[in-house]
């Protein structure tokens, strides 16, 4: 394996990682939601980027944008949050200290080479990779979930890819939603790829929802069929018409209102 290949993962695997580990995120629309809700797990769907089939979490962040907002006075854009324990993932496939989707889109083409390849920021395929990555670019839990980076890091002058990621450590909070170079906090969240089908009834932590749902008989149908009692459910009120952006704060905020309540921060 060259240097370049090589850098990042050597550089991540000499820290300590944070504790406790973080859950799990897998965020999506209602309009998803729809789908999942009449079966008993998260499936893999085909990836273009890997040509493959695959899950996508996010590690301790609910990070996500939808990609279609023309419509975002009608619900059906809305976000569903499942927030799965930690060891859910039996069976990494790959971990991206960023959105990988986004970085081979070139949406990171400001901040790193192009030449730059996507191997070369790859870690090692579990979940202490990830709590070893805030250690080192976040110095602990609390800063990276709120996205927002003070540690201090001793970079060469040639650590071009850490230069880059310390820099979206830095500076991702700042939603950047217009232009050809589109960022939010998707840009500095630890990605996670697995194959596997993942079981919502053994990995669900908690279940973010719009409050709309919570008198649903679809909904209630299958948090029946799941197993999963009312202590896990966290609803938001909807605000529909200004977009997403409308709603991410809330979102996060009753994520971490679960993550306090469970100890996790």
């Amino acid at each position: 394996m060259n240097n370049e290949i090589d850098r990042v993962k050597k550089f991540i695997n000499q820290f300590v990682p944070s504790e406790p580990i973080l859950p799990l995120t897998h965020i999506t629309t209602m309009y998803g939601f729809r789908s999942i809700m009449t079966g008993m797990t998260l499936d893999p769907s085909e990836c273009k980027v890997f040509n493959e089939s695959l899950l996508y979490l996010f590690y301790g962040r609910p990070a996500y944008r939808a990609s279609q907002v023309a419509a975002s006075e009608l619900n059906w854009n809305l976000p569903i949050g499942f927030i799965l324990k930690p060891e859910a993932v039996q069976s990494i496939k790959r971990i991206f200290p960023f959105d990988s989707g986004a970085f081979s889109k070139g949406l990171y083409g400001d901040i790193f080479h192009g030449d730059s390849k996507l191997s070369s920021f790859e870690l090692e395929p579990q979940i202490l990779s990830a709590a070893k990555y805030t250690s080192a670019f976040y110095s602990g839990n609390p800063h990276y979930f709120r996205g927002k980076s003070e540690a201090i890091l001793d970079l060469n002058n040639f650590d071009f890819e850490l230069q880059g990621l310390r820099y979206l450590a830095q500076k991702q909070g700042r939603q950047i939603t217009s232009g050809p170079k589109k960022s939010d906090e998707r840009s500095s969240a630890v990605e996670i790829q697995t194959a596997e089908a993942l079981s919502i009834k053994e990995s669900l932590l908690g279940l973010i929802i719009p409050e709309s749902l919570l008198a649903d008989t679809a909904l209630t149908d299958a948090l029946n069929r799941w197993g999963i009692d009312s202590k896990k459910i966290i609803s938001y009120i909807e605000i529909l018409g200004p977009g997403s952006e409308a709603w991410v704060g809330t979102f996060y905020e009753k994520v971490e209102e679960l993550y306090r309540r469970e100890g996790y921060l």
